[in-house]
């Protein structure tokens, strides 16, 4: 099922677009040149293709379906520091996004 989720994903994306996977069911995209409400849209474009796909998941979950959660941040430098910081600011809106419902796009609180 993973791999089926993780082609929906591939084939949302644009052709500059890297798809990585990040650890257990978890995936890292990175979006060059996108603003984070570019890349934001771009996300929600991704997980309503997901949701599409109606992949069972567990019957007595709330959606029925393999659905995704997703935290959106900037990366506009490229040290190793930057990047952490990156990271810990997308999974920061991740867990915003599973906390509100699951099934939904969260940008970083601080709005980079």
């Amino acid at each position: 099922m993973l791999s089926t989720v993780a082609s929906a994903m591939r084939a949302s994306l644009r052709a500059g677009d890297s798809l990585y996977r990040y650890g257990g069911d978890e995936f890292l995209v990175i979006l060059p040149e996108q603003t984070p409400t570019e890349a934001a849209g771009a996300m929600e474009r991704v997980r309503k293709a997901i949701e599409r796909l109606a992949l069972v998941q567990d019957p007595a979950s709330p959606a029925g379906v393999v659905t995704i959660s997703v935290g959106v941040a900037d990366l506009s430098h490229t040290s190793e520091r930057a990047q952490t910081e990156s990271l810990r600011r997308a999974d920061a809106a991740l867990y915003r996004a599973k906390a509100a419902g699951k099934n939904r796009v969260e940008t970083s609180a601080d709005g980079a």
